[in-house]
């Protein structure tokens, strides 16, 4: 296929962000996860076509434990939401581990991540709406994007533009994400915070300067506080309003640090250096600070970015093994669980109580 560079992936990811949330405005349907189809859109470009099956068969999997999940159990959505993103990425993780499946090695640190996540998210659209629109949708917003990417590519060919190369996947085991994923489903569940998204303590991780996440932090309360103004003036629902802040946010970052890298502020040239980071970081943490506010949204990602850095740090560091850092994160994971499922357990006999006073009478 072609070969990608940083600002080619960068311009296939805003094009897809933005005909995802175009089809969702116009059609009212989900494609499968806001940031899938870009995702895909890069992995065909690229000709990854065992990736892609990958991804159909444990969407399909996650599909399948929702759809269980919800008939057995009457389970809160955001359960159901978890469930179906951590069960494919675990089975994912295992064939990396234990069947030496092909990774993410010619991938970026997020999108090597976000692959992992994206299983899910359509797993999640596919049990609202049905999974073949799901996957009839998720298909014709990937065309699209892929012929808006040779477009982007064949202008920048006869043009003679070349940019840096995609960066190396700096972090070959999946541990990392295993763990990212697993401190957010308990900072949501047990605690109620924001975590700048599932997967969003990867690439804070990646970007881990003073300096650098200062610039992120700036962004993000400037932008929140005017998200909020606009969301409500223009009347959108949340899923346009979330599909919105991520294809516009992730275009301003774009040209917001290419500028700001290249005016010399401080923090701004760090940034700028990774692929697609800073293009989604702004916008996800945008979306949690409106709705879970300043303070539990860093809070959140404070926490999810200590629990990854901490745990992949004793492996680095040989003070544990690799599966020692696995079994002790499936151990918290757990413990957060089973703490955060004390609250849907009383939700459940107040429900019953209630019904109960009703069949009285």
């Amino acid at each position: 296929m072609i070969e990608l560079d940083v600002e080619l992936v960068r311009g296939i990811l805003v094009v897809g962000l933005i005909i995802s949330a175009l089809t969702y405005h116009f059609f009212r349907v989900n494609s499968g996860g806001v940031v899938t189809a870009p995702f895909l859109a890069i992995m065909v470009l690229s000709g990854d076509w065992i990736n892609l099956v990958g991804w159909l068969a444990l969407s399909t999997l996650g599909y399948l434990t929702i759809r269980y999940l919800s008939e057995r159990w009457p389970l809160p959505r955001v359960w159901l939401f978890f469930a179906g993103i951590f069960l494919p990425m675990s089975i994912h993780i295992l064939g990396l581990n234990l069947l030496q499946l092909p990774g993410f090695d010619t991938y970026s640190t997020y999108l090597a991540a976000g692959l992992y996540i994206t299983n899910g998210l359509t797993a999640y659209d596919a049990a609202r709406q049905g999974l073949i629109r799901t996957y009839i949708s998720a298909a014709g917003v990937t065309l699209v994007t892929v012929i808006a990417g040779l477009i982007m590519y064949w202008l920048m060919q006869i043009n003679s533009i070349q940019t840096e190369p995609l960066p190396a996947f700096v972090t070959q085991d999946p541990l990392l994400a295993f763990v990212i994923v697993s401190a957010a489903i308990v900072a949501r569940l047990a605690f109620g915070m924001g975590t700048a998204g599932i997967i969003g303590g990867a690439y804070l991780l990646q970007i881990a300067t003073p300096s650098s996440l200062l610039v992120v932090l700036i962004f993000t309360l400037v932008g929140a506080f005017i998200y909020k103004r606009v969301a409500n003036f223009m009347g959108l629902s949340p899923k346009q309003a979330f599909y919105s802040l991520l294809a516009v946010g992730s275009l301003v970052a774009w040209f917001g640090l290419f500028w700001a890298s290249v005016l010399g502020i401080p923090g701004a040239e760090q940034v700028e250096s990774f692929a697609l980071e800073p293009l989604l970081v702004v916008g996800l943490l945008i979306g949690e600070t409106a709705r879970f506010g300043a303070i539990r949204t860093v809070a959140g990602a404070a926490l999810v970015g200590i629990a990854g850095w901490g745990i992949t740090s004793l492996v680095s560091f040989g003070v544990i093994s690799t599966l020692a850092a696995y079994f002790i994160t499936v151990v918290l994971l757990t413990a957060g669980i089973m703490f955060a499922f004390k609250e849907v357990k009383r939700g459940w006999d107040a429900a019953v109580a209630g019904s109960s006073r009703w069949a009285s009478h």
